[in-house]
């Protein structure tokens, strides 16, 4: 399962790396071009099945309308077909539960892997969530997800972003 598509301006770099890999599934974590912006080619280029947030499934069939300056620099985000997502997205190996998570977006998800513990909140770096509350700059958003998930009743063991690892790294020199 592929989290997130990222951006279309990647389209070179990461055609290749989507041609190399067998994705049979898309998560996408909210609408923003940037998680999105290759969905349509993984749409004409792979037999996945592409789920998101049932807010965003009819937006997601037509090109999206962006500021000049997010086209230009991130690229275009054009239609694909997709689907809301169910209650558990299975994969051969693990399920993930869709958690819903409005603020960034109003669609936003984030995708929960109950047995291993992994939060994913849309992106790819990781990093422990222990050491992370450790550290001055915690965005309060994701202290904030993992407290609720807390309160339901499940443990996460690692949170999966789109931020940059150095933000994340504990200080010990405080």
């Amino acid at each position: 399962m592929l989290v997130d598509t990222g951006p279309r301006i990647q389209k070179q770099q990461l055609k290749k790396v989507f041609s190399a890999w067998n994705v049979q599934q898309v998560a996408l974590t909210h609408s923003h071009e940037d998680h999105t912006g290759m969905a349509s080619w993984i749409a004409k280029h792979k037999n996945a099945d592409i789920f998101c947030h049932e807010r965003m499934v009819k937006a997601a069939a037509r090109k999206a309308h962006l500021p000049w300056y997010r086209e230009l620099f991130i690229g275009p985000r054009f239609g694909f077909s997709a689907q809301a997502y169910p209650n558990v997205l299975q994969t051969s190996k693990h399920q993930f539960l869709p958690i819903e998570t409005p603020g960034h977006t109003t669609d936003h998800i984030c995708l929960f892997e109950p047995d291993k513990g992994w939060l994913f909140t849309g992106g790819s770096v990781c990093y422990s969530l222990s050491q992370s509350i450790y550290e001055r700059r915690i965005d309060i958003r994701l202290y904030s997800i993992h407290t609720e998930i807390k309160q339901i009743g499940l443990s996460n063991d690692f949170l999966w972003t789109c931020r940059n690892d150095n933000e994340w790294k504990r200080n010990d020199a405080s």
